[in-house]
């Protein structure tokens, strides 16, 4: 196994784990159409691209599949894609295919009213805390093997390498950045959003600690999960 940056031609192996992970079934419980979850794991993979500083991939050198990512968006640092028209033709191309399918307008809108829903919980809970570990998937086959901790590990030193040494990155790289920000007047260098259909326990375990919660209340907003905020240790104010 190696640890390499993300690069765009990752995208749609990304968007495949994160089909396994939430799109396996539709909102309603029952069987998905696989093709038109993979557009919405597309879409869905895609929103973290344009404001990501920081997206690593880890690899397995003997098929070159990709086994885990961490995306992370830091304050003070330059997006990887300064040009994000790649990111939006292929958003586009996704939701005109998904729209020409049974069903497909449908679950744009509500994947849609997710997306806001989520953003507004996120923002109305995390005002002082500018770094954000956005995405942190790892593939079934890979859980339990010690991946997961590694790329979670790596997320926290890159902040910290890049936090002393004040450094930016570069608009065409994927290596890891991170600024002052790291230690916001909240106390906390980074938070993460998560839900009830993810491992959220696993982020207690390593110290972690839940500054906000939203139950679930009406499936067509919240597609019927529990939405946690965790953020680092430093954190002093858990719900």
């Amino acid at each position: 196994m190696k640890f390499r940056p993300f690069v765009f031609e990752d995208i749609d192996a990304v968007a495949d784990l994160v089909r396994k992970m939430w799109y396996c079934e539709s909102p309603d419980g029952g069987p998905i159409d696989e093709e038109l979850a993979m557009l919405l794991a597309k879409i869905d993979f895609a929103h973290y691209l344009p404001p990501a500083s920081r997206i690593e991939v880890a690899i397995d050198e003997s098929d070159g599949s990709i086994l885990g990512v961490t995306s992370a968006r830091i304050e003070g640092c330059k997006p990887i894609f300064s040009d994000s028209s790649s990111i939006d033709s292929y958003v586009q191309d996704c939701i005109s295919k998904a729209e020409s399918m049974e069903n497909g307008r449908k679950a744009l809108d509500l994947q849609s009213v997710d997306f806001a829903d989520t953003e507004r919980f996120i923002l109305e809970n995390t005002k002082e805390i500018r770094t954000e570990l956005q995405l942190f998937l790892v593939s079934e086959k890979s859980r339990g093997t010690g991946i997961g901790s590694q790329l979670f590990e790596r997320f926290l030193k890159a902040c910290g390498d890049n936090a002393a040494s004040d450094s930016l990155v570069s608009g065409d790289s994927a290596s890891a950045c991170a600024s002052s920000a790291c230690a916001s007047s909240a106390g906390a260098r980074f938070f993460l959003f998560t839900d009830s259909t993810c491992n959220w326990q696993w982020y207690q375990r390593r110290g972690l600690v839940r500054i906000a919660q939203k139950m679930s209340s009406d499936p067509k907003i919240d597609l019927g999960a529990d939405k946690f905020i965790y953020a680092d240790i430093y954190v002093d104010k858990p719900v």
